[in-house]
């Protein structure tokens, strides 16, 4: 018999790894400036810019009020499986966040991008939490409630900024989250019908959180604060931070042209990679212990599938515009990606009860999928090489999952359709980082970068 007390239930449900002290999502460091990567730009535009970055930064903590109230967001429901025969299910989840305050807001407007500075006084995450086993565990810490909270988060990172008549408009945020402390209670009935409570308190987090609660916190987070930024900047026409309407012109020329340089330049990488992508790869085979109860007795049997597959790596395309920053010295740009089309399944499922079972194929998509890529550039070297420092899939939104053939098996679905969506999802997260990641690698190794990233050009 396993048995599962809530202090296992507590590393379970989080499950810290390792080493360090930060909650991190993709955020970077706060850009140093250096050289730019850029068209160069003569004198006078360059003071307007510098004076245009100290009436922005400005105006707009002129405006940063601490945000009333509290954000509610309800979140997905998320199954883990801890081991074989232990799966975890966390239902009815509310992201709570009370309150925001924007601290600080850097403009570079060379690089068109922002660098951010937030408090978030509380990040909590509530729900319920079940415990299902092979091995049947007793009812203590079975099922409950669950709070975590995140206590006086420190949010810093980095944005870009791209111009919108005339407004400057931030997109692309990524933030790192450091908190003073972390709380985590579980409320469950124990055995002989009392409610108990146990609480687990410590001063950082230990390691960097990496499983699928906190990808979704800072999924969610991350475009809280970007709504928040965006509001800030509003108020500020780019024609009150440049006044001289000549020096305005050559700055939203220097502005549409570097933004359209850095998109060019990922799209011409994912356009070069997009035809050397396999258009679909296979999934490991899936098999199942499933239980369905007739009266008092419990009757199981096994769900297997196999010939697996998913598609398609040639539909990556970019979503977002480029940002570019520098990061300890060296030029980074990055920006989000998806694939248009994101489907998995088996060609063959079948279920064994009792001598008898339905057979059939597994479908399945994933709705929305967000992935993260960053790129370094060596704008100094004689061929401006590049180089890939990060590519993940950071987010998988609306997965579903089809059976046919079930007939009067139609319970067999909900039996096994979400652990046929995570162990599938979590196969297809591995083959997209790695297939996509070592193709670009390929790309960029013959890839002459000096038309894209130069500091040599004429002057604007």
């Amino acid at each position: 018999m396993k048995i599962v007390d809530s202090h296992t239930m507590f590393k379970i449900m989080l499950w810290l790894v390792t080493s360090g002290a930060l909650l991190q999502c993709c955020g970077q460091s706060a850009s140093q400036t250096i050289a730019y990567p850029l068209p160069q730009i003569d004198d006078n535009v360059a003071s307007a810019l510098e004076d245009a970055e100290r009436n922005l930064a400005n105006n707009t903590l002129s405006h940063v009020t601490v945000s009333e109230g509290t954000i509610v967001i309800q979140m997905n429901d998320i199954t883990m499986e801890n081991d074989n025969v232990t799966t975890i299910d966390l239902t009815n989840l509310n992201l709570v966040l009370s309150p925001l305050q924007v601290r600080r807001l850097l403009p570079d407007l060379r690089l068109m991008n922002l660098n951010i500075n937030a408090t978030i006084y509380s990040i909590e995450v509530a729900g319920d939490y079940k415990v299902s086993s092979d091995s049947s565990p007793p009812p203590d810490a079975r099922q409950g409630r669950f709070v975590l909270t995140l206590n006086a988060v420190d949010v810093f990172g980095v944005g870009g900024l791209t111009l919108s008549e005339d407004r400057l408009v931030a997109h692309g945020v990524l933030l790192t989250y450091k908190p003073e402390s972390v709380v985590f209670s579980v409320q469950y009935q124990t055995e002989a019908g009392y409610t108990a409570v146990n609480e687990d308190r410590s001063d950082h987090v230990q390691g960097r959180v990496t499983e699928r609660i906190f990808d979704d916190v800072t999924y969610h987070v991350d475009i809280i604060v970007n709504n928040k930024v965006n509001e800030l900047l509003e108020p500020v026409s780019v024609s009150q931070l440049i006044q001289d309407e000549g020096l305005r012109n050559n700055f939203t020329t220097f502005a549409s042209y570097q933004r359209f340089n850095l998109n060019d330049f990922i799209d011409r990488i994912l356009n070069a990679s997009r035809d050397e992508l396999p258009d679909q790869l296979p999934l490991s085979s899936y098999s199942q212990r499933i239980g369905k109860k007739l009266g008092l007795v419990t009757v199981f049997a096994t769900f297997t599938a196999d010939g697996g597959w998913f598609r398609s790596l040639r539909t990556v395309r970019r979503t977002g515009n480029v940002t570019i920053g520098v990061v300890e010295g060296n030029t980074e740009v990055s920006t989000t990606l998806e694939l248009e089309t994101l489907q998995f399944g088996f060609n063959r499922y079948a279920v064994q009860f009792g001598g008898v079972g339905p057979r059939g194929m597994v479908n399945g998509e994933v709705r929305k999928n967000i992935i993260d890529i960053r790129l370094r550039v060596n704008i100094f070297s004689k061929d401006c090489k590049a180089t890939l420092q990060e590519l993940n899939v950071r987010h998988l939104e609306g997965i579903s999952v089809r059976l046919t053939g079930l007939g009067p098996f139609n319970w067999v679905l909900s039996a096994v359709a979400t652990s046929i969506a995570n162990q599938s999802t979590e196969n297809i997260i591995k083959s997209v980082e790695e297939g996509i990641a070592e193709e670009i690698r390929e790309i960029l190794e013959s890839m002459d970068c000096n038309g894209h990233f130069t500091n040599r050009r004429d002057s604007l």
